[in-house]
């Protein structure tokens, strides 16, 4: 890197592919804003001046703009207010017609409960007959397994006897 400037507090280099580097006496790197303004000042670069952060934007502006926002939103809570409300007295209104017709159609449950009864028992009844015939299968083959092994054994015991 080839010394391009030096002050009392940074150097400014030329690196070899062109662009710049800025450092300051400390060896510390200078980059953003701070190292565009820098080399702005040696008229090294063209670019357009970094602006400057308010640390205090204008009191009048904002209280303008606080202004319009709280009449804004005040008109808005009435809307949504004004909405709910609505809202309400229709959902009141299907509650209140919902409970008449429920009235009106009621009947005796009692002979629903009775055919209920009657299914959850047969259904029972069809499981303990298949878990009947279930256990059966399961002991008819385990019954064949044990032939088999004993033919097994058998052919087994020829074998070693030849």
């Amino acid at each position: 890197m080839k010394v391009v400037a030096s002050t009392d507090e940074y150097t400014i280099y030329l690196r070899r592919d062109g662009r710049h580097a800025v450092k300051s006496n400390d060896g510390v790197a200078i980059n953003g804003d701070a190292k565009v303004r820098i080399l702005l000042e040696h008229e090294l670069i063209v670019a357009a001046m970094p602006k400057e952060r308010d640390s205090e934007p204008e009191v009048a502006d904002v209280s303008e703009a606080v202004a319009e926002e709280s009449a804004e939103g005040e008109e808005a809570v009435e809307a949504e207010e004004a909405v709910e409300a609505e809202v309400e007295e229709a959902v009141e209104a299907d509650a209140e017609e919902a409970v008449e017709t429920d009235a009106e159609t009621e009947e005796p449950v009692e002979a629903d409960e009775d055919e209920a009864d009657e299914a959850v028992e047969a259904d029972a009844e069809e499981a303990v007959e298949a878990d009947a015939e279930t256990e059966e299968a399961v002991e008819a083959d385990e019954g064949e397994v044990e032939e088999t092994e004993a033919e097994e054994a058998d052919e087994d015991g020829e074998a070693k006897d030849s």
